[in-house]
């Protein structure tokens, strides 16, 4: 008699998330942004780093996750690279859960390829000082006099969080997926932009959870979002000062994707739909980002945290 090869099934995990902030104030602050995120779902491509291997040690060491609030969560591992669907607070919680792991575990991060031009580290942050003879150094120094020629770099400085890194590849490689699901000829490599914290010390975003966090932007011309500017003295003009009266500002790397151009509308939440677009994948489909124009700059807002990292601290005289 004939031998029958049984091919295993692969995994398809379902399982339901808890929310990891146990903060009474901080459960109320959110409840009703928790709310309005359990009505909508999204489909979230993990990076391709994050392989199958990866994601079943993952769920082995997480099986015992109970749920609050009791969000379904679908992880597809028959696919590469690997896709997260669910309600969208959920999937959220598990890729910023999942990426922190990858980031604190030595085993799992020997996988993760972070930019080339970072030094070894152990932590998960590390804050390095860029030589002043560096051509690091000088690239940043060029781009911020284009604008600011009167002032004085005091110091650039690398930020090397290994947890907002992934978060932002994860979406980088997201928007690729997209891409090429709409066969679309832009271009979804970061672009270096400004971004001034106004009262904000920058290290509660180059150290924070979130990094870049639109929940506590206020309102702009666009809308609720994360600004950025493509010159130096428009940021300027919002840089954190310090008690010696030198100032800050971030250099990022923003997912612009493709991105509109539009008139200012404050009601602005997402960038727009694009009109008359679906696929067997998405019903609808919205641009990444918007483009304005305000202040002598070219400003550019995302709507998404992970779209954003904070890649260099300038502090400066103006």
């Amino acid at each position: 008699m004939e031998k029958k090869t049984i091919v295993p099934k692969q995994k398809i995990y379902m399982f339901k998330v808890i929310s990891l902030d146990t903060d009474k104030d901080i459960f109320k602050t959110y409840y009703k942004q928790m709310i309005q995120d359990s009505s909508r779902t999204r489909t979230c491509t993990l990076p391709i780093s994050c392989t199958k291997g990866i994601v079943d040690s993952f769920m082995e060491s997480h099986k015992k996750f109970k749920s609050l609030p009791p969000y379904l969560l679908e992880v597809d591992t028959t696919k590469m690279p690997i896709v997260v669907k669910g309600f969208k607070y959920s999937v959220d919680k598990f890729c910023k859960k999942i990426v922190y792991e990858i980031a604190n575990s030595p085993s799992l991060a020997q996988s993760v390829v972070y930019p080339s031009n970072w030094t070894p580290q152990q932590n998960n942050l590390e804050i390095v000082k860029v030589l002043d003879n560096s051509d690091e150094y000088l690239k940043i120094v060029n781009r911020f006099k284009e604008t600011m020629p009167n002032s004085t770099i005091v110091s650039i400085e690398r930020i090397q969080n290994k947890f907002l890194y992934q978060a932002f590849k994860n979406e980088w490689d997201r928007l690729e997926s997209i891409k090429k699901e709409l066969k679309g000829s832009w271009s979804c490599d970061p672009v270096q932009l400004f971004h001034g914290t106004r009262g904000t010390n920058p290290v509660l975003i180059y150290n924070g959870q979130d990094g870049f966090d639109m929940r506590f932007s206020a309102s702009g011309m666009w809308g609720q979002g994360i600004y950025f500017a493509k010159k130096a003295s428009y940021s300027n003009g919002y840089g954190f000062t310090n008690e010696n009266n030198t100032k800050k500002m971030f250099l990022a790397d923003v997912l612009l994707g493709d991105y509109i151009e539009i008139r200012s509308d404050n009601s602005l939440r997402l960038p727009p739909e694009k009109p008359g677009i679906s696929t067997s994948v998405f019903a609808t489909v919205r641009y990444d980002s918007v483009k304005g124009f305000t202040g002598d700059s070219d400003v550019y807002i995302v709507y998404q945290n992970s779209k954003a990292y904070p890649s260099y601290l300038i502090t400066y005289r103006p």
